[in-house]
C-alpha cells in the first residue's frame, strides 16, 4: 500500500481496507487526499467522501487532520451563493465609489478651469462625498457658478 496511487488508497479507505479508526489509517487517507493534488471543489469532495464513510470517532480526528469544518452540500451551496452575492455586491460598491471619485474630480477640474478657488474644507467636502446625486448637483452648479461657494448653495 505504501507505493499505491492516492486514489487507490482513498478507494481502500472507502471500502474499509484502510482503517480510519486508527491514526495510521487516517494519516494515509489525508495524505492521499493531499497527494491527489486536488484543489477547491475537488478537494472538498474528496474530504466529504472520506468524512462520509468515517465513524464518529474517526470523523473528529479526520476533521482536525484535514483542518476543515465539514459542511453539508446544502450548507456549502448557501455559502457559495453568499460568496457570489458578496462579490457582486462588492463590484457594485466599487463601481459606485469609482463613479463618485470621477464625478468629484470632474467638479474640481471644472472649477479649476473656470479659475474658481475652493477652500480646503470645500475641496475635502467634494472629495469625500459618495452621494452621486449630490455630486451631480454640484457638477451642474459648477458649470454656471460665479464663485466656488455657490455650488453648495441651494
Amino acid at each position: 500500500m505504501a507505493d499505491a496511487s492516492p486514489y487507490l488508497v482513498l478507494f481502500n479507505a472507502i471500502i474499509g481496507a484502510v482503517n480510519l479508526d486508527t491514526q495510521e489509517g487516517r494519516s494515509r487517507a489525508v495524505g492521499a487526499i493531499t497527494a491527489t493534488g486536488a484543489t477547491g471543489a475537488d478537494h472538498r469532495s474528496l474530504c466529504n467522501i472520506i468524512l462520509g464513510v468515517a465513524s464518529d470517532a474517526a470523523y473528529e480526528h479526520l476533521e482536525k487532520l484535514m483542518a476543515i469544518s465539514y459542511k453539508s452540500q446544502f450548507v456549502e451551496g448557501w455559502y457559495q451563493q453568499g460568496v457570489t452575492a458578496g462579490k457582486a455586491e462588492g463590484k457594485e460598491e466599487g463601481k459606485a465609489e469609482g463613479e463618485a471619485r470621477t464625478r468629484a474630480a470632474d467638479i474640481l477640474r471644472v472649477l479649476k478651469s473656470r479659475n474658481l478657488r475652493l477652500t480646503p474644507a470645500q475641496r475635502e467636502l467634494i472629495q469625500e462625498c459618495t452621494d452621486l446625486d449630490q455630486l451631480d448637483t454640484w457638477f451642474d452648479r459648477s458649470l454656471t457658478a460665479t464663485k466656488a461657494g455657490e455650488i453648495f448653495e441651494g
